[in-house]
């Protein structure tokens, strides 16, 4: 056939609503339409869809970015390189490659960008290939978060909050105070909410708040203590310097892919789900239920 298997946003709403209940935002087809491949496209045999918080708020509706109905979910996705457009010069067919895909990873074919799309190591392994679908997004923000914009040096001090939220805000601050007494150097922030306001009292003159997400609730930033200890702010949002600083965000995605190629990085994978099961896949990411990566895995029979 000319299809392909995806999984299609069809309209606004909870993405965890299992196929065919009414209100179902998500339907499961076999005969998606292969996309067109333009001058600088490369088409690429999906191994894996990685799932982020930020493309179930695109199935709500709620995301900064609004792609039009239908769309096929998942931003980032890892596989092998089938086709290449007739301008595409940095990868080819065959390579192995990780990729940011604009909401279209759950299906069997994606379409990237070149400037998207990064090779691996050839000799990386197939469970590997699948972990890599969860390189760009993670590791690319942090990359660009650490590196780039808070300039990160030996010997100073980072804290990471973590979007479990079973940590209590007393045991957060005791913590801190423990593990940096002279305050912390830098906050990497996916949570919001109450995390960076507590997180905030503990940082050390001149240090640096990088803000990359709200899964906890958008915070309130205390601009006094901001000004009594100097503190720089720095809103991340690493998708938007494809469009403004292709450069930074090109060199952000071959660092991470080099990394990864090396084995100094790794991808932890918790869950892996086959298409069928994409909204029970979604459940378990807007529970909060997941420390590492989802996968969705479009060739794979049901397999947990």
């Amino acid at each position: 056939g000319v299809g392909m298997r995806a999984v299609v946003c069809t309209r606004l709403g909870d993405a965890s609503k299992p196929f065919g209940t009414p209100d179902a935002p998500l339907a499961l087809v076999d005969d998606q339409p292969r996309q067109q491949l333009p001058s600088k496209g490369v088409r690429i045999r999906v191994s894996a869809g990685a799932l982020n918080f930020a493309d179930a708020l695109m199935v709500k509706g709620t995301y900064q970015e609004k792609p039009p109905l239908p769309f096929i979910p998942g931003s980032e996705c890892s596989g092998t390189v089938i086709e290449v457009g007739s301008g595409v010069r940095s990868v080819a067919v065959g390579d192995k490659v990780c990729a940011l895909t604009p909401s279209h990873a759950l299906c069997e074919e994606a379409v990237a960008d070149e400037a998207s799309v990064v090779r691996l190591d050839p000799s990386t392994s197939e469970a590997r290939l699948e972990e890599a679908a969860g390189l760009p997004v993670t590791y690319g923000t942090a990359y660009l978060a650490l590196v780039d914009r808070a300039r990160l040096a030996p010997g100073q001090t980072l804290l990471v909050l973590g979007a479990g939220g079973g940590v209590g805000l007393a045991a957060l601050r005791d913590a801190i105070k423990a593990a940096a007494p002279r305050g912390v150097d830098v906050v990497l922030d996916p949570v919001g909410g109450d995390h960076f306001f507590e997180a905030f009292k503990c940082v050390a003159w001149g240090a640096h708040m990088l803000v990359v997400g709200f899964a906890g609730g958008v915070p309130n930033i205390p601009a006094n203590i901001a000004l009594v200890k100097n503190t720089t702010i720095h809103g991340i949002y690493w998708g938007s310097y494809q469009r403004k600083q292709p450069a930074v965000f090109r060199r952000s995605l071959d660092e991470c892919a080099a990394l990864f190629s090396q084995g100094k990085v790794s991808v932890h994978a918790s869950h892996r789900f086959p298409l069928e099961q994409a909204p029970e896949a979604f459940a378990v990411l807007m529970n909060r239920g997941v420390i590492g990566k989802l996968l969705v895995l479009p060739r794979k029979q049901a397999r947990i």
